[in-house]
């Protein structure tokens, strides 16, 4: 278990939110996009827990491994690249537009839960930009 850090309530939010955005999502038959979201959140998370590992790894034994050091700094930059093409490029543009245009352009009759689900996933950006402030632009 990690140490409780000054964004864990962020990230205690943050897993409040997905679990009741992929729960609404499934419940309001929104299945599509639950799943589009939960992609895009979770291709850099593959990196992060790559870098995590090489981080760990690099001094084992009273021995430094420059090579894992190496791999660790390339899967943080990998990470970095991952997280903003995904969450702070590509879930604007694909989810947040098409949620909005769906609410606007379809109704509120057709769909009535979408103003609820898309001011969730506008919190739930608003929560990648902050983490991207912090962990990219304070490193």
């Amino acid at each position: 278990m990690e140490q409780w850090r000054k964004d864990s309530k962020v990230m205690v939010f943050h897993h409040l939110l997905a679990i009741t955005l992929l729960s609404f999502s499934w419940a309001a038959r929104y299945d599509q996009v639950g799943i589009l979201v939960l992609f895009l959140h979770d291709v850099s998370d593959v990196f992060l827990e790559c870098a995590k590992i090489f981080k760990y790894l690099k001094f084992r034994d009273n021995t430094h491994y420059s090579f894992c050091e190496f791999l660790s700094n390339a899967s943080f930059v990998i990470f970095t690249a991952s997280w903003f093409i995904f969450r702070l490029y590509w879930f604007p543009l694909k989810v947040l537009y098409t949620s909005f245009y769906g609410s606007v352009f379809l109704g509120p009759d057709d769909l009535p839960f979408i103003p609820v689900f898309n001011f969730m996933l506008w919190l739930l950006f608003f929560i990648n930009i902050y983490w991207f402030h912090v962990c990219f632009v304070h490193f």
